[in-house]
């Protein structure tokens, strides 16, 4: 088996389509930035289209807001404070 055959085997929730494994190994050997970026919208359409994913679990967040300061919001909700910015009057 291939590396690339193993990173598509590697999917979440058991979702298995043929065609998206196909465009998930072109992918990865695909050089041109364009082209990789259509396939992968190919895939995620498939997806889609599929209901291959549904999501059970939004996330809910709290965050306070000021003005005065600025703190870019993680993917992960991990806090890192070295990345505040508070604006002095």
């Amino acid at each position: 088996m291939t590396r690339s055959q193993r990173a598509v085997r590697q999917i979440f929730g058991g979702y298995c389509n043929k065609k998206v494994d196909e465009i998930a190994t072109r992918v990865l050997v695909e050089p041109d930035t364009a082209k990789r970026d259509l396939l992968i919208k190919e895939a995620f359409e498939i997806v889609q289209k599929d209901y291959g994913y549904i999501p059970l679990h939004q996330q809910g967040l709290a965050w306070g807001v000021s003005k005065k300061l600025t703190l870019p919001q993680r993917a992960d909700n991990q806090v890192i404070f070295y990345w505040a910015n508070i604006k002095q009057d």
